[in-house]
């Protein structure tokens, strides 16, 4: 009985690790995505309105705002 136990908590242990790293790596896609997409908007920014940056990077016209204000002062 006791080794039904432990051998069951080994397998919930690396269901948890295995989830726990698929959800890091979706994680750290994403964030890396949009610093990617933020750096594409700041390199825009003497070039496009921020509508068109927004509209075409897809960043929310608030963050674009933000960049601009962020990167003009």
């Amino acid at each position: 009985m006791c080794n039904l136990s432990e051998s069951l908590i080994e397998k919930g242990e690396k269901i948890g690790e295995k989830i726990g790293e698929e959800i890091a790596e979706k994680i750290g896609e994403k964030i890396g995505e949009e610093r990617m997409s933020r750096k594409i908007a700041i390199n825009l920014l003497d070039l496009l309105d921020d509508e068109t940056i927004s509209e075409k990077i897809g960043l929310p016209i608030e963050t674009v705002c933000q960049l601009r204000r962020e990167n003009t002062e």
